[in-house]
């Protein structure tokens, strides 16, 4: 993500800072030197101008750096949809991927999902604008202490984006086989594992309380299934903690005051404004 946003806005300093850390050679100092020399350039032809020259061809970097802005220009130039650019980047990062990560063959279904989706897009920048989640910290330094309580905003996050964060309620949604785990972990007991260890930092994030929830029936491939509750909580000793059901109440007393309602003869009110409110005055 961080080329395709090199590739739309070659101002965008923090991109150039990540895609440049990936060349071997360049460190902290090095990427911000370069950056400092990208952002006075008026476009991709003019970076690529700039470094071509005899001056870094004695570096250590300086085929990784030519090879980064050829691959950009060619992605600059690939017409038709954004999968298309997106997969002359691929073609370039597969094997930065396989070189940085151990988990690099886990990460390699994610990105062939994403250029999937790229397919869909003729504009890189509606792609890229589909895909901006604003970091949670940034997001939390924007309220400021004396904003009501009512009025704070939720903090919708990845697993991923939350380490080092905390929030005093934490609701973790989608607690399946096959959705945490993922699927794709589930014959390797090293990724489980790995797994777990995200699963971990998930409940960890939570102060003072912490809403574990999964659906039972959903669509998977275009075929309805039974979901099966995370082996993460089906051990005994994990289940015996857990308070289930808080939420069973909820409902039940939803239903009877519609009954009632119903009955009655005054008309039910399905909306989320009035289901939010029960809920808060149940759970008080």
């Amino acid at each position: 993500m961080a080329h395709m946003k090199a590739l739309v806005n070659p101002k965008d300093e923090l991109a150039w800072n990540r895609i440049l850390m990936l060349i071997e050679g360049i460190g902290p100092k090095t990427a911000d030197g370069l950056v400092d020399e990208i952002l006075i350039c008026s476009g991709l032809g003019e970076i690529i101008g700039r470094f071509s020259g005899n001056r870094l061809k004695k570096s250590r970097y300086y085929e990784g750096l030519m090879r980064l802005l050829s691959v950009l220009q060619s992605a600059s130039v690939a017409a038709v949809n954004v999968g298309e650019r997106l997969g002359v980047i691929l073609d370039y990062y597969h094997p930065l991927l396989r070189d940085k990560f151990d988990d690099w063959h886990l990460r390699t279904n994610d990105l062939i999902t994403l250029r999937q989706i790229a397919m869909r897009y003729k504009s890189p920048e509606d792609f890229l604008n589909d895909f901006s989640i604003e970091p949670p910290e940034r997001g939390i330094w924007r309220v400021e202490p004396s904003t009501p309580e009512e009025e704070r905003p939720l903090t919708l996050s990845t697993i991923h984006l939350s380490k080092g964060l905390e929030w005093g309620v934490v609701f973790l949604m989608g607690l399946m086989d096959g959705v945490l785990p993922v699927s794709f972990s589930l014959d390797s007991e090293d990724d489980i594992e790995e797994e777990q260890r995200i699963f971990y930092v998930a409940v960890t994030r939570a102060k003072n309380h912490l809403f574990l929830s999964l659906h039972h029936e959903g669509m998977r491939g275009g075929i309805s299934q039974f979901n099966k509750v995370s082996r993460f909580l089906d051990s005994p000793n994990i289940r015996a903690r857990l308070e289930e059901g808080e939420m069973t109440g909820l409902f039940q007393e939803v239903q009877k005051e519609e009954a009632e309602d119903e009955s009655a003869g005054v008309p039910l009110v399905s909306d989320k404004d009035s289901l939010l409110k029960r809920m808060i005055a149940f759970l008080k």
